[in-house]
């Protein structure tokens, strides 16, 4: 049985867990392990491993090696591991890719667009969702105004917390909560985030998977407004539990909001950064939207998630995954081109 590591991006917690599940579905045919020390970037792919850690991993001992995000992240030492690495390349903005490489998958469509020239095999691959895990729980919301939510690692900027607090805070009949992955630690955590304003929409306490069908399930609408493209986890993990999503168009959004599930901020890397009013207007028409129609709004819920079990429960994509590892180790093993 052929052994393969994940390894995760810097802060990846949302991959880390989605990990899991590749581990449970393919763990008939491979030894998968997840990476799980955190490591600076640009650090060498050895250190992540210190002889003092219990795991006491070493990269020669797989036999094949897949970083999710990009391989300058993981291998600095490329000679010796390229040969053996497989790429899962989601989010086409941030980081590189070697020549050489085994092969390299792609999670959306800008992110396989984005690899035209890269000379190695190239898929498509998508993480699943567990639609027994993420599903509808029926909270009674007591509250008379529109519940709206931000999940994930809101201290990024590309995440655009600030604007959207911006937006809100000149809105009646709604209300924020920000649901970030930890507590902002320092001052320098609350400027990333948009400053001490933020205090006010910030639900205290550490976020883990485990808690996040529940958070969910306490929203009306999720927004999402990013301005890179990346895999929205939280638009497919809401929409699955019947929360529909205003959101930019960041890798996937517009599969759920063209599905109806959600109303889609229309534009480009390019627009969202550049053009701040334009966003901040499309996102109060969609609030407003969504605030004056509760009826439509829980049309597009049930609409995102019928959407989510018909396209993505891990039962529809397992199989690509399957395929992409055997057919990156028959290249690496039997110098197959395939």
């Amino acid at each position: 049985m052929k052994k393969i590591l994940l390894i995760p991006p810097l802060n990846g917690w949302y991959l880390e867990n989605y990990c899991e599940y590749l581990i449970r579905y393919l763990s008939n045919e491979f030894f998968i392990e997840v990476a799980d020390v955190p490591y600076p970037p640009y650090e060498n792919f050895i250190n992540r491993f210190p002889e003092t850690h219990p795991l006491q991993r070493n990269p020669d001992d797989y036999d094949l090696i897949v970083p999710l995000l990009a391989t300058h992240w993981v291998v600095t030492d490329k000679q010796k591991y390229i040969h053996k690495t497989a790429l899962i390349w989601y989010q086409p903005n941030e980081g590189s890719y070697f020549p050489g490489l085994a092969g390299i998958a792609a999670t959306t469509p800008l992110a396989r667009k984005s690899l035209f020239n890269a000379e190695c095999y190239k898929t498509d691959v998508r993480f699943g969702i567990d639609t027994e895990f993420f599903k509808p729980l029926n909270f009674e919301n007591k509250s008379k105004l529109l519940r709206l939510g931000m999940v994930g690692n809101l201290y990024n900027p590309r995440r655009m917390t600030s604007l959207v607090m911006d937006v809100v805070e000149e809105m009646e009949g709604v209300e924020l909560k920000l649901y970030v992955n930890q507590r902002p630690k320092t001052e320098h955590d609350l400027e990333l985030i948009g400053g001490r304003r933020a205090l006010k929409y910030i639900v205290s306490g550490e976020k883990s998977y485990a808690g996040l069908p529940n958070i969910y399930n306490q929203l009306d609408v999720l927004i999402r407004c990013e301005s890179d493209p990346g895999y929205s986890f939280p638009v497919l993990e809401a929409g699955a539990c019947g929360v529909p999503v205003i959101a930019t168009d960041s890798g996937i959004d517009h599969e759920v909001t063209n599905a109806g599930g959600g109303i889609l901020i229309k534009g480009d890397r390019e627009k969202y950064l550049n053009d701040e009013a334009y966003v901040k207007r499309e996102l109060k028409k969609a609030i407003i939207f969504m605030r004056d129609n509760p009826k439509e709004r829980a049309w597009m819920g049930l609409r995102a998630e019928s959407f989510i079990k018909n396209i993505y429960k891990w039962e529809h994509h397992i199989d690509d995954w399957r395929r992409f590892f055997r057919k990156v180790l028959v290249r690496v093993y039997e110098g197959g081109k395939v």
